[in-house]
């Protein structure tokens, strides 16, 4: 079994007390997005669930952004170092627009340009089972490219987390 990505849709208030509260946020996030029984657990509008390719599907977007000659980082400047320690990264709602508008210009097919299998085994998550570029890997990009812009069109952030 290895770590799942969620990425949960917030308005930016919400964003800043999870910044300032850790233990509250881990109470809230937990009963109302992560539970599916929670109140605001919305597959597809406020919540956006990857499996364990989320990590390549990352490391995919990154090089897309980079070739764009954009610095964004759409999980995490570091992803070992920021999403393995289960605490929560914010991207208030000014980021999110700013990454979805790259995103909206990028086309899934793009990405083969960026897939290089000795890299990801190296860099990524889980990298050590990759294979052939495929749909299940291109399923994780396009969930992320969707919370950007659900979010980005409800003008709301996100919170980034592994479980």
């Amino acid at each position: 079994m290895g770590r799942v990505l969620e990425l949960y849709r917030l308005d930016d208030a919400t964003i800043d007390k999870i910044h300032q509260e850790p233990l509250w946020a881990e109470e809230y996030i937990t009963n109302n997005y992560s539970s599916v029984f929670g109140t605001h657990h919305h597959l597809g509008d406020t919540v956006f669930c990857t499996d364990k390719a989320w990590d390549v599907a990352r490391y995919l977007i990154q090089k897309y952004l980079a070739s764009k000659g954009a610095s964004f980082h759409v999980l995490g400047e570091e992803v070992h170092d920021d999403l393995f320690s289960d605490e929560f990264l914010p991207i208030k709602s000014q980021r999110v627009k700013e990454i979805n508008a790259l995103l909206q210009e990028m086309r899934l097919e793009e990405l083969k340009a960026f897939y290089d299998k000795q890299k990801i085994k190296e860099k990524c998550y889980r990298g050590d089972w990759v294979g052939e570029l495929n749909d299940y890997i291109i399923g994780h990009v396009a969930t992320i490219k969707e919370a950007y812009q659900t979010a980005a069109a409800s003008g709301d952030g996100l919170v980034v987390t592994t479980r």
